[in-house]
Protein backbone atom coordinates (compact mmCIF):
# COMPACT_ATOMS: atom_id res chain seq x y z
CA UNK A 1 0.00 0.00 0.00
CA UNK A 2 1.55 3.43 -0.96
CA UNK A 3 -0.64 5.28 0.75
CA UNK A 4 -0.84 5.51 4.51
CA UNK A 5 -3.85 4.05 6.01
CA UNK A 6 -5.37 6.69 8.89
CA UNK A 7 -7.35 4.61 11.49
CA UNK A 8 -8.96 7.03 14.36
CA UNK A 9 -9.34 4.69 17.67
CA UNK A 10 -12.06 6.34 19.83
CA UNK A 11 -12.52 5.30 23.24
CA UNK A 12 -12.98 7.06 26.96
CA UNK A 13 -10.16 4.98 28.13
CA UNK A 14 -6.76 6.71 27.76
CA UNK A 15 -4.96 3.36 28.29
CA UNK A 16 -6.95 1.26 26.14
CA UNK A 17 -5.85 4.18 23.22
CA UNK A 18 -2.22 4.11 24.50
CA UNK A 19 -2.33 0.18 23.93
CA UNK A 20 -4.23 0.37 20.21
CA UNK A 21 -1.44 3.45 19.19
CA UNK A 22 1.51 1.31 20.32
CA UNK A 23 0.66 -1.64 19.01
CA UNK A 24 -0.47 -0.11 15.39
CA UNK A 25 1.40 3.04 15.10
CA UNK A 26 4.25 0.72 12.69
CA UNK A 27 1.92 -0.24 10.27
CA UNK A 28 -1.15 2.88 10.34
CA UNK A 29 -0.80 6.75 10.84
CA UNK A 30 -2.92 6.46 14.45
CA UNK A 31 -5.45 9.17 15.97
CA UNK A 32 -6.91 9.07 18.89
CA UNK A 33 -9.70 10.57 20.88
CA UNK A 34 -11.11 9.98 24.17
CA UNK A 35 -14.40 12.05 23.11
CA UNK A 36 -16.88 11.05 20.73
CA UNK A 37 -18.00 14.52 20.24
CA UNK A 38 -14.33 15.44 19.16
CA UNK A 39 -14.04 12.26 17.16
CA UNK A 40 -17.30 13.72 14.86
CA UNK A 41 -15.38 16.98 14.58
CA UNK A 42 -12.38 15.77 13.43
CA UNK A 43 -14.05 13.25 11.12
CA UNK A 44 -15.32 16.85 9.30
CA UNK A 45 -11.83 18.36 8.80
CA UNK A 46 -10.26 15.46 8.45
CA UNK A 47 -9.78 12.33 6.12
CA UNK A 48 -9.75 9.01 8.16
CA UNK A 49 -10.00 5.40 6.24
CA UNK A 50 -11.20 3.35 9.57
CA UNK A 51 -12.86 4.58 12.39
CA UNK A 52 -12.68 1.89 15.51
CA UNK A 53 -15.28 3.01 18.34
CA UNK A 54 -15.96 1.18 21.73
CA UNK A 55 -19.25 0.60 22.46
CA UNK A 56 -19.98 2.11 26.31
CA UNK A 57 -18.33 5.19 26.53
CA UNK A 58 -19.97 9.12 28.37
CA UNK A 59 -22.20 11.00 26.44
CA UNK A 60 -22.60 8.74 23.34
CA UNK A 61 -22.52 5.26 22.53
CA UNK A 62 -20.26 3.49 20.29
CA UNK A 63 -23.40 2.78 18.08
CA UNK A 64 -24.61 6.21 18.11
CA UNK A 65 -20.89 7.77 17.24
CA UNK A 66 -20.35 5.07 14.32
CA UNK A 67 -24.07 6.14 12.87
CA UNK A 68 -23.30 10.18 12.81
CA UNK A 69 -19.71 9.14 11.26
CA UNK A 70 -21.41 7.23 8.64
CA UNK A 71 -23.52 10.68 7.96
CA UNK A 72 -20.11 13.09 7.95
CA UNK A 73 -17.74 10.67 6.27
CA UNK A 74 -19.67 7.18 4.27
CA UNK A 75 -16.46 6.32 2.95
CA UNK A 76 -14.51 5.38 6.40
CA UNK A 77 -15.06 2.37 7.23
CA UNK A 78 -16.22 1.89 10.94
CA UNK A 79 -15.55 -0.84 13.77
CA UNK A 80 -17.25 -1.87 16.86
CA UNK A 81 -14.93 -2.42 19.58
CA UNK A 82 -16.33 -3.53 22.91
CA UNK A 83 -15.79 -5.08 26.25
CA UNK A 84 -19.81 -6.13 26.26
CA UNK A 85 -20.63 -9.25 24.87
CA UNK A 86 -23.63 -7.38 24.16
CA UNK A 87 -25.74 -8.62 21.01
CA UNK A 88 -27.85 -5.74 21.00
CA UNK A 89 -25.17 -3.43 21.01
CA UNK A 90 -23.96 -5.22 17.79
CA UNK A 91 -26.82 -5.35 16.09
CA UNK A 92 -27.64 -1.68 16.49
CA UNK A 93 -24.10 -1.22 15.19
CA UNK A 94 -24.91 -2.68 12.29
CA UNK A 95 -28.32 -1.60 11.53
CA UNK A 96 -27.85 2.43 12.58
CA UNK A 97 -23.75 2.82 11.71
CA UNK A 98 -23.12 0.48 8.90
CA UNK A 99 -20.74 -1.68 10.36
CA UNK A 100 -17.88 -3.25 8.55
CA UNK A 101 -16.66 -5.82 11.99
CA UNK A 102 -17.55 -6.37 15.49
CA UNK A 103 -14.45 -7.19 17.94
CA UNK A 104 -14.45 -7.69 21.54
CA UNK A 105 -12.08 -6.49 24.07
CA UNK A 106 -9.98 -8.03 25.23
CA UNK A 107 -9.00 -7.94 21.39
CA UNK A 108 -6.64 -10.55 19.89
CA UNK A 109 -3.78 -8.86 18.76
CA UNK A 110 -3.53 -11.31 15.30
CA UNK A 111 -7.32 -11.14 14.36
CA UNK A 112 -7.65 -7.23 15.37
CA UNK A 113 -4.17 -6.38 13.27
CA UNK A 114 -6.17 -9.36 10.40
CA UNK A 115 -9.15 -6.97 10.26
CA UNK A 116 -7.65 -3.33 10.29
CA UNK A 117 -5.44 -4.78 7.11
CA UNK A 118 -8.80 -5.98 5.54
CA UNK A 119 -10.20 -2.09 6.18
CA UNK A 120 -7.32 -0.67 5.25
CA UNK A 121 -7.21 -2.11 1.92
CA UNK A 122 -11.07 -2.31 1.20
CA UNK A 123 -10.93 1.76 2.26
CA UNK A 124 -7.95 2.42 -0.28
CA UNK A 125 -9.87 0.51 -3.18
CA UNK A 126 -12.98 2.58 -2.47
CA UNK A 127 -11.56 6.22 -1.92
CA UNK A 128 -11.47 6.79 -6.06
CA UNK A 129 -14.79 5.76 -6.21
CA UNK A 130 -15.97 8.08 -3.75
CA UNK A 131 -13.82 10.83 -4.78
CA UNK A 132 -15.18 10.80 -8.32
CA UNK A 133 -19.08 10.56 -7.11
CA UNK A 134 -18.50 13.43 -4.70
CA UNK A 135 -16.85 15.20 -7.58
CA UNK A 136 -19.98 18.17 -8.53
CA UNK A 137 -18.05 19.45 -11.27
CA UNK A 138 -20.13 19.84 -14.86
CA UNK A 139 -16.96 18.49 -16.83
CA UNK A 140 -15.01 15.43 -15.76
CA UNK A 141 -11.72 16.86 -14.40
CA UNK A 142 -8.38 15.10 -14.10
CA UNK A 143 -7.78 15.46 -10.09
CA UNK A 144 -10.80 12.80 -9.31
CA UNK A 145 -12.63 11.70 -12.36
CA UNK A 146 -10.33 9.59 -14.28
CA UNK A 147 -10.73 5.26 -13.51
CA UNK A 148 -8.27 2.56 -14.96
CA UNK A 149 -9.45 -0.13 -17.34
CA UNK A 150 -8.50 -2.35 -19.82
CA UNK A 151 -8.07 0.22 -21.78
CA UNK A 152 -6.32 3.70 -21.46
CA UNK A 153 -7.46 5.92 -19.06
CA UNK A 154 -11.38 7.03 -19.57
CA UNK A 155 -14.04 9.47 -18.05
CA UNK A 156 -16.34 8.18 -15.14
CA UNK A 157 -19.80 7.25 -17.27
CA UNK A 158 -21.90 9.43 -14.99
CA UNK A 159 -19.50 12.91 -17.05
CA UNK A 160 -20.15 11.17 -20.75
Amino acid sequence: MSERIRILFVDDEERILRSLALQFRRDYEVLTESDPQRALQRLQHESVHVLVSDQRMPGMSGAELLAAAQQIAPQTLRMLLTGDSDLEAAVASLNKGGIFRYLTKPWDAQEMAFTLRQAGELALRQAPAAAASSCRRRRPCSCCCLMTTRRPWRWLPSFV
